[in-house]
């Protein structure tokens, strides 16, 4: 005697619909702080190889920190981070050569961990204004505290900032305006209240931080210091520290 097999019914299909939909709405949230970590140790596995670059390049140049921007010459610009060929300060996907950053010969082998991989994710967006034909640096440069200067003038290295996590909201360079706020990647930080955020707080509100004497944190931006143009586009990008607070620049006006 054959036995016919039973199929579902519609009340079984739509009961086990319904627990995997549970299912997967439990984990979602899951995967995606599991990528979101990911991405946070990439980070700060490319920052303290930064951070090992700029040792290197201080002992094969008698301990003085590269400066910010070299003299300009034939309609070009060498930047700490490459030759911008030719200079264009205004413009969108400038030619950059990469090679001819100071830090190049200390991370030619180590292939593009001067760019946080959320900031290289974050290129695809509507919002992003590409100051260079590929990405350049994103990470910011403490240019006030220690361009040009002797590493000996670092009194305190394990509270002087390096690196960190950086971005700015463009609101003044076409096709970047007031009612178009635009992200864009951003080669130094300032400290605040001498110029506008430049610290992005990519990692869930925190940015990847490298200090002069090597160590790499993650700090949450300071309250109320948000610029107000990139929380509309859901960019948290502010300041380190408190307007007038300088402890951690190494520089004072």
């Amino acid at each position: 005697m054959s036995i016919k097999s039973k199929g579902f019914t519609l009340i079984e299909l739509l009961s086990v619909i319904t627990v995997i939909s549970i299912l997967a709405s439990l984990l979602l949230p899951s995967l995606k702080n599991s990528r979101e970590n990911a991405y946070r140790t990439s980070c700060i596995s490319n920052i303290r190889q930064l951070g090992l670059a700029v040792g290197m390049y201080l002992i094969d140049n008698s301990d003085i920190y590269f400066p910010y921007a070299y003299p300009a010459s034939g309609g070009q610009r060498l930047w700490y981070f490459g030759l911008e060929s030719p200079y264009d300060p205004n413009g969108t996907n400038r030619n950059l050569d990469k090679t001819r950053a100071s830090l190049y010969p200390y991370l030619e082998s180590a292939g593009g961990v001067e760019v946080c991989p959320v900031f290289l994710r974050l290129r695809g967006k509507s919002y992003f204004r590409p100051k260079y034909n590929g990405a350049s640096f994103g990470y910011g440069y403490n240019i006030y505290g220690l361009a040009g200067k002797n590493a000996s003038q670092v009194s305190n290295p394990s509270q002087t900032i390096l690196f960190a996590d950086a971005g700015q909201i463009n609101t003044f360079q076409a096709p970047a305006s007031t009612s178009n706020p635009m992200l864009e990647e951003f080669p130094y930080i300032a400290p605040p209240g001498v110029e506008r955020a430049q610290t992005h707080f990519r990692h869930n509100g925190t940015a990847c931080v490298l200090f002069c004497d090597g160590h790499v944190t993650s700090i949450q931006a300071y309250p109320g210091t948000y610029d107000s143009y990139g929380l509309k586009l859901g960019e948290a990008v502010g300041h380190l520290t408190a307007p007038g607070d300088f402890s951690l620049w190494n520089w004072s006006p």
